[in-house]
């Protein structure tokens, strides 16, 4: 998954994720999110501008998560993450509960964050299992 330089998303919330999850547990409010065994690495990179408004929540995970462009979540959460399962509470606190379940072995594995990454009054998160 590619932000390409000179992009714009402005969203109440966003997660970019190469992993996967099931109808099921979508449907069940359960956001478990884990990789198809044999799948190739996932990679997702922002060399742009996303925003998320107030409260509000950015997630890039997969098995590399790179930011080297801006990431911005005031009162909310920004979470860069690498692993082949994780798990995202979004309760209806406004709060954003995060782990990474599961690690990746995959030959490019990791968090790289060259850019900008904003949560004033919020939390930012850069995670790898």
């Amino acid at each position: 998954m590619f932000f390409g330089a000179g992009s714009k998303v402005d969203v109440a919330g966003l997660v970019a994720t190469t992993l996967n999850i099931k109808n099921s547990d979508f449907m069940a409010g359960n956001y478990t999110f884990s990789k198809d065994p044999g799948s190739g690495t996932g990679k997702v990179v922002n060399q742009g501008t996303i925003t998320a408004g107030p409260h509000g929540y950015i997630v890039l995970a997969g098995d590399y998560a790179a930011n080297s462009g801006v990431i911005q979540a005031n009162l909310g959460t920004v979470a860069l993450a690498a692993g082949n399962k994780i798990t995202i509470d979004i309760g209806g606190d406004k709060l954003l509960s995060f782990a990474v379940d599961e690690k990746t072995l995959a030959k490019m594995a990791g968090v790289t964050n060259t850019g900008k990454l904003l949560a004033d009054g919020g939390k930012i998160i850069m995670t790898a299992k």
